[in-house]
């Protein structure tokens, strides 16, 4: 049985045990996850962890893309104008799904968990993925993300909620 795990900002220790297991399970860094953050940005974000039973199984986060200079920037400054809704109702979504369970539907669950809880909160929704990574592409466009532009090796995506 899979089940959804919001990872409390006051139990920090938690959270930074799942965040760094997390990044590592990607070494190629192909995930939406970019540069580890410190716990003072981390908590920033709403933290999901995936899990079957007791084991993990994917990490997520959702944060306002004001929480992320790089990506408010990029939003802004390239594709602003097809942006219908204001930059602090722009959610930037982050997942990762652990090696063992790629390919079985977990990434699908797991994006469409985080939409779910995000139009509550957002109208919009960016994930940036590294342009070789064309499974997490073809996820985000089965889920009825638009292309929006490419900076710096990494495509822009965007979903509105």
């Amino acid at each position: 049985m899979i089940n959804f795990k919001l990872i409390g900002n006051d139990d920090k220790e938690r959270l930074m045990y799942f965040y760094n297991k997390a990044y590592s399970w990607d070494r190629d860094k192909k995930c939406f996850l970019g540069e580890k953050e410190k716990l003072s940005d981390i908590i920033k974000f709403d933290n999901y962890i995936m899990q079957e039973g007791n084991s993990p199984i994917g990490f997520a986060s959702t944060s306002s893309i004001e929480n992320n200079i790089k990506t408010y920037t990029t939003v802004r400054d390239k594709f602003i104008p097809k942006v219908e809704v204001p930059l602090k109702e722009i959610a930037e979504l982050c997942t990762i799904i652990h090696p063992d369970y790629r390919g079985f539907g977990y990434g699908t669950k797991l994006i469409e968990f985080l939409l779910e809880v995000t139009k509550f909160k957002y109208s919009s929704a960016i994930a940036y993925i590294l342009i070789e990574n064309k499974t997490s592409i073809s996820l985000c466009k089965g889920r009825g993300f638009k292309y929006r532009c490419t900076n710096n090796g990494e495509n822009y995506y965007e979903k509105r909620l």
